[in-house]
């Protein structure tokens, strides 16, 4: 072989080499770049499933609150229409009450008689608006009560809630 044969060898042969590096290069790159492109890709996914997860979390969150004020709603109504059920039946029997002790008076057979009997009667009557008096506290306690327990829970889990979507 001609030493001009060797060098146009030698330089085809580096040439190929460099093509075939070049080529390896390229591909490398291009082989790097898709899987950076479907890692980007996938955390972007990641990213918006969180971001849209925390909007579906914070829906459910908001109608489980609606759900437990028509509830809380609900049970103030009765309790307010049993406690004006209440002083409905109290206000009749006042009246009633009255009504027979004026009666009374009336048939009484002396003045002294008259007036003992309006003592009775309105010493009676004290202690029943007494009575009744304590048991509408009762009453309204115990629907304070009943309406803040689920008010309280749902502040809880909403706080608890959206404290985990925050973090």
């Amino acid at each position: 072989m001609t030493k001009a044969k060797k060098e146009t060898a030698t330089s085809t042969k580096t040439v190929e080499e460099a093509v075939n590096a070049g080529r390896e290069a390229w591909q490398g790159f291009i082989a790097s770049g898709a899987d950076n492109y479907e890692k980007a890709m996938a955390d972007a996914g990641d990213h918006w499933k969180k971001a849209t997860g925390g909007y579906e979390d914070i829906a459910a969150v908001n109608k489980e609150n609606v759900d437990a004020m028509i509830e809380v709603t609900t049970v103030y109504a009765k309790g307010v229409e049993a406690i004006g059920a209440q002083w409905m039946a109290f206000g009749k029997s006042m009246v009633e009450s009255h009504v027979k002790a004026t009666q009374d008076a009336f048939g009484a057979a002396s003045l002294k008689e008259a007036v003992d009997m309006q003592n009775d009667s309105m010493k009676s009557s004290y202690e029943g608006w007494v009575a009744q008096n304590t048991k509408i506290s009762e009453m309204t306690q115990d629907l304070a009560k009943k309406v803040s327990e689920p008010m309280n829970e749902r502040v809880s889990e909403t706080v608890a809630k959206m404290t985990k979507a925050a973090a």
